[in-house]
């Protein structure tokens, strides 16, 4: 992941009015954006583990005009209140079930990016008949068999910063080796990396077997929901390997690889993802109604 937090106002993207809002939950308070009239179908937007829900702006803009949309920053993201909580996937997922059931949504669509994705998903899994469908970009949540995947971000954000402290103590050394450019990303990387202090412990800072514990490799064979999975085909092999096992896994899944997309879909491809989450929703309103 790059991790980057991008920030747009309203003003900047969206046409028409965006209703500004905050809902008390059980473990803090929540913040959204709010797009579209009541009466159209709902549609939830989760954001990744690096931003907020100003990120799905973009894609939202074309889409509201035809659907209610609900652009929260999860809690310890953005707006939303950072409580001192220990934070899991089942956390987030009960969160966004307190959040649907607060807004009186009896179905809706859930549509998710990395870290969201994961949320997204395992929701899916566990409340079948409340989610339609499920767009997820580039998810996080699957045990891909690479223990080394994350171990450079666990290193520089592990709460004894040993690796930090050697890269420090080392950098007159490195930079006389040719090696400065390479020193100056790793601590930049970790000071991006500190700025998320929720995805760094979702992440990196809990223990290996609670982690794997909420992957979703086993139980994602019992989601039934309508599943599209979004893919920059130029993304990490990691990222894609990713998103083809979710494809494999889900009997009704399908994949689309963007021939040129990287991990900046949702700012580089925001027309493209829109028209592919409007796809899967009129598939879905055309299905059987055993498969809404």
């Amino acid at each position: 992941m790059n991790p980057t937090v991008p920030r747009h106002t309203s003003d900047q993207l969206m046409q028409s009015s965006v209703r500004i809002l905050r809902m008390r939950l059980s473990q803090g308070q929540l913040f959204w954006r709010e797009m579209g009239l009541e009466k159209d179908t709902a549609i939830i937007f989760l954001h990744g583990a690096y931003g907020e829900g100003s990120e799905w702006l973009p894609v939202v803009e074309p889409l509201q005009e035809d659907y209610h949309c609900f652009v929260p920053d999860m809690l310890g993201f953005g707006d939303s209140e950072h409580p001192n909580v220990h934070h899991s996937i089942t956390l987030h997922t009960e969160c966004l079930g307190e959040y649907i059931q607060a807004l009186r949504l009896e179905k809706v669509y859930l549509v998710a990016h990395s870290l969201g994705a994961w949320v997204a998903a395992n929701y899916a899994i566990n409340h079948p008949e409340q989610v339609q469908g499920l767009v997820l970009v580039s998810p996080e949540g699957l045990d891909i068999g690479d223990k080394q995947r994350w171990k450079t971000e666990t290193l520089l954000v592990s709460k004894l910063p040993f690796y930090y402290w050697g890269l420090k103590l080392m950098a007159p050394i490195l930079r006389l080796l040719g090696k400065g450019e390479e020193l100056n990303q790793l601590l930049q990387y970790r000071k991006q990396l500190l700025q998320c202090p929720t995805s760094c412990e979702l992440l990196f800072k809990r223990r290996n077997s609670e982690i794997e514990s909420e992957y979703l490799n086993l139980s994602l064979e019992q989601l039934k929901t309508p599943l599209l999975v979004l893919q920059g085909k130029q993304d990490t092999p990691a990222k894609v390997k990713q998103s083809q096992l979710y494809r494999k896994t889900v009997s009704q899944g399908k994949l689309r690889l963007l021939e040129q997309g990287k991990g900046d879909m949702l700012t580089a491809w925001p027309q493209d993802i829109a028209q592919e989450i409007r796809q899967l929703i009129h598939w879905v309103s055309l299905s059987s109604p055993s498969l809404r």
